[in-house]
């Protein structure tokens, strides 16, 4: 991937503004040092310098007007900077729950779960998925954003192109979905 040239769809530069030419001259003049930078800040990932490069002039391609940005070089900095972190933070949370789950299903060596701690977790993660199946699809979308994907109510307000208030309200609905149907979990065991 390293030193191609994005693919430029002729719809998305007539949107931007930007020509086909004007794209590849931004490629040419600023790719290797964006790559660069991500390499030297965040290392070689992932995500993949390369991979958020192309995503960073993919953005800049879909953008409707360019006409306030003074310094495109700089711009497309701060989206492959952005990018990146939204991706770390991302890695960082499921990694989280990844260790949970490790844990619980994968005992160190010479770890004995007891049968019914393994069967208990079992039944709790068919009931999670059980009600994340029968949530409405924006409720479990952005239940699923905040709480896996780690994005703040903002910004999942953003992404669903939903109000701050509205994403907030599905995220508390969507944890009070699953707290019920874990009371039937914790009541069992008792």
């Amino acid at each position: 991937m390293g030193g191609s040239r994005i693919a430029i769809d002729e719809r998305d530069t007539n949107r931007s503004g930007l020509g086909v030419d004007r794209i590849s001259d931004l490629y040419a003049s600023h790719a290797a040092t964006i790559t660069s930078l991500i390499r030297k800040h965040f290392g070689n990932g992932p995500p993949d310098p390369e991979d958020v490069t192309q995503a960073a002039f993919q953005k800049l391609i879909e953008r409707s007007d360019l006409a306030d940005i003074r310094d495109l070089g700089g711009f497309l900095w701060i989206i492959a900077r952005n990018l990146v972190l939204r991706e770390k933070r991302s890695i960082d949370v499921r990694s989280r729950y990844d260790f949970e789950v490790e844990a619980i299903f994968f005992p160190q060596r010479g770890d004995v779960l007891p049968p019914e701690r393994l069967l208990s977790a079992r039944e709790q993660l068919t009931r999670i998925n059980g009600a994340l199946r029968a949530m409405p699809e924006k409720r479990r979308r952005a239940f699923i954003l905040n709480r896996i994907d780690g994005l703040s109510v903002s910004a999942v307000a953003r992404q669903l192109k939903l109000s701050r208030s509205a994403a907030n309200k599905h995220i508390v609905r969507a944890v009070e979905d699953i707290d019920r149907c874990l009371e039937g979990t914790r009541d069992d065991s008792q």
